[in-house]
């Protein structure tokens, strides 16, 4: 695992964390307010993927939901065979991190975004979940992101 200071986001994870950020909702909006200045605190390689600890401005707005985690945003990325985990945490109304995970094999140092789209969460019932890739962004996954979580909630 390697860590590094960082500063300005990548074109790479600036695509990502505007994608992730696209679709007309309050909280969305504030975070991309802040993400409009944010900076990479921390940039972490950890062979399998990637993770960033974002520094935002203590004047930017916050999101009134105070815990918000998305993971709908489906990338293909060069040479990344089996797709890639994104999940982007706002916590306390604050964009805090973004983590990068292959499903399988190793995460580049340097990765290339060939597509991005969304996944849909379906349910297969008895408790079990999928994300099944889709061009859109389905407006029941993404509601499910924003609404409010109770303490201890994933």
């Amino acid at each position: 695992m390697t860590a590094s200071d960082a500063g300005e986001l990548t074109a790479f994870e600036r695509r990502v964390l505007d994608v992730c950020l696209d679709a007309p909702h309050p909280d969305l909006e504030a975070l991309r307010q802040q993400a409009e200045g944010v900076r990479v605190g921390t940039r972490t390689h950890t062979g399998v993927g990637a993770y960033l600890e974002f520094l935002v401005a203590e004047d930017a707005p916050r999101a009134r939901n105070p815990a918000i985690v998305i993971g709908d945003v489906d990338l293909v990325v060069r040479d990344v065979q089996h797709g890639v985990a994104t999940i982007l945490y706002a916590i306390d109304g604050v964009l805090r991190f973004i983590e990068f995970s292959a499903y399988e094999g190793e995460w580049p140092h340097a990765p290339e975004l060939l597509d991005v789209g969304y996944l849909k969460d379906i349910d297969l019932g008895n408790g079990v979940r999928s994300l099944q890739p889709t061009g859109d962004r389905d407006p029941v996954t993404l509601a499910r992101a924003l609404a409010p979580r109770r303490p201890g909630e994933g």
